[in-house]
């Protein structure tokens, strides 16, 4: 009997699952994505100032060169980031997985690549490891 309960026990035991354990928060992708959406922001307040007849230290023409520049390097980087990482979720740069939704929404010169996110984002989302709103409104921006 008692070699029974313990054979019971024993496989009980086996068939419990454990936790995955949790994947550590990449303090250096999240320094990345938060600079990269610290400059992709930057130029677009700028640029807001200017409509507003605000006072802004750059003109039009430079905001706009500096913009455009700030987006190209930020899709090369991005697709660095999608490259080594895939989509990075909650899990993996915390808060920073919105801003870096935030700087793809902005890649608008390469829909392919948006869409590529959209379905990295997808499998996230499946895992409650990324926004569901924020993939509704990059659906509607391609």
């Amino acid at each position: 009997m008692k070699c029974m309960i313990t054979v019971t026990l024993f496989l009980g035991f086996l068939s419990i699952k454990l936790p995955a354990q949790p994947v550590e928060r990449d303090s250096v992708l999240i320094k990345k994505i938060d600079g990269m959406f610290k400059e992709d922001q930057f130029w677009r307040k700028e640029y807001i100032k200017i409509n507003k007849k605000e006072k802004s230290g750059y003109t039009a023409e430079t905001i706009q060169t500096n913009w455009g520049i700030a987006d190209s390097l930020n899709e090369i980087k991005s697709k660095d980031i999608i490259s080594k990482y895939g989509y990075p979720g909650y899990d993996l740069a915390g808060d920073a997985s919105d801003k870096f939704w935030a700087i793809i929404q902005h890649c608008d010169d390469d829909v392919p690549f948006q869409e590529r996110v959209l379905a990295l984002m997808k499998k996230e989302i499946a895992k409650n490891n990324a926004s569901k709103n924020k993939y509704a409104y990059l659906i509607d921006r391609v």
